[in-house]
């Protein structure tokens, strides 16, 4: 006769060891992915961080020597370059097809203008701190009142990106993340 054996056979326990092993060195190479997913999502965040633009605008108009001059310009204050995809001037929020200087003249009729300047460019890329003239124009014989409320309601609407390829739109220099340029 045969005798039985009593307790656990020493191959089943070291092949159950085995399991056990394999489970738990499973369960950490799942946990240390997901630990390394983070670092990497927490790096590109950092790294976007980096080099965000943050582009705004500033309309000024003032009088000084017997000429009223209005200026726009755009700055950005970030720490990283700007691409400026779409840029368009605007009056009570409709684009200015036609020239500046000729809804002034329609607005102000006798106005003279002295000095423009225009820089109202697609694809143009604004360094850290680079402050850009979009429109410059200076005026003599004019209602510096009227010229003002006309001024008050020309506005920007311009659409950047960074080199990563995130994108805002801005509507007088406000930026808002957005998906695409519009």
């Amino acid at each position: 006769m045969t005798e039985q054996k009593k307790g656990w056979d020493l191959g089943v326990v070291l092949a159950l060891i085995a399991v056990m092993i394999s489970i738990c060195t499973m369960i950490i190479s799942l946990v240390e992915t997901s630990i390394m997913q983070k670092q990497q999502q927490a790096m590109t965040e950092s790294a976007k961080a980096s080099v965000w633009p943050y582009v705004t605008s500033l309309t000024t108009t003032g009088a000084a020597d017997g000429e009223t001059q209005f200026k726009i310009v755009v700055e950005n204050k970030g720490v990283g370059p700007a691409l400026i995809n779409q840029m368009e001037v605007r009056y009570n929020d409709q684009p200015i097809d036609n020239s500046i200087v000729n809804m002034i003249r329609k607005h102000c009729p006798d106005a003279l203008v002295t000095n423009f300047s225009s820089n109202v460019t697609q694809k143009m890329v604004l360094s850290p701190g680079e402050i850009k003239s979009i429109i410059s124009i200076d005026l003599k014989e004019v209602d510096f009142m009227s010229f003002a409320q006309f001024t008050e309601k020309v506005s920007t609407h311009y659409c950047y990106s960074n080199i990563y390829g995130d994108i805002w739109i801005s509507l007088d220099g406000t930026p808002i993340e957005s998906k695409q340029c519009e």
